[in-house]
């Protein structure tokens, strides 16, 4: 468990990356780069719930609706470029309301946080 959670803290600090978008980004650039940094956040959600399932952590369906919501918002954000945000986060309260049991949201919480605090970054 604690090298399961050393390596999840190791995760998350590397995967924030740089702040914000250079400057000299033009305004498509811009908006792709920020949309990154989301799909970054949300695929280490869904890597975590994948290594919590293989540890034992999560269950098998709180995993199957953590790669749902991952893939439905990928491809939301990929298919429309701006104006995804509130359908993610939507996405994202549903899922973590309704697939996890308490155990399972602490262990997201921090990573939802990243998620919407970058989501809200975008907006």
């Amino acid at each position: 468990m604690k090298k399961f959670i050393s390596g999840i803290v190791v995760a998350l600090v590397t995967s924030t990356g740089c702040a914000s978008a250079p400057a000299s980004l033009g305004p498509a650039a811009h908006a792709a780069f920020n949309n990154t940094r989301v799909i970054r956040s949300l695929t280490l959600l869904r890597n975590t719930a994948e290594a919590a399932e293989v540890e034992g952590i999560f269950s098998r369906n709180a995993t199957r609706c953590t790669v749902q919501f991952h893939e439905s918002s990928v491809k939301i954000i990929d298919a429309t470029m701006s104006g995804w945000q509130k359908a993610v986060l939507v996405g994202l309260d549903e899922a973590f309301k309704n697939c996890y049991v308490d155990r399972e949201r602490t262990l997201l919480a921090p990573y939802v946080t990243l998620a919407r605090v970058l989501i809200s970054e975008v907006q």
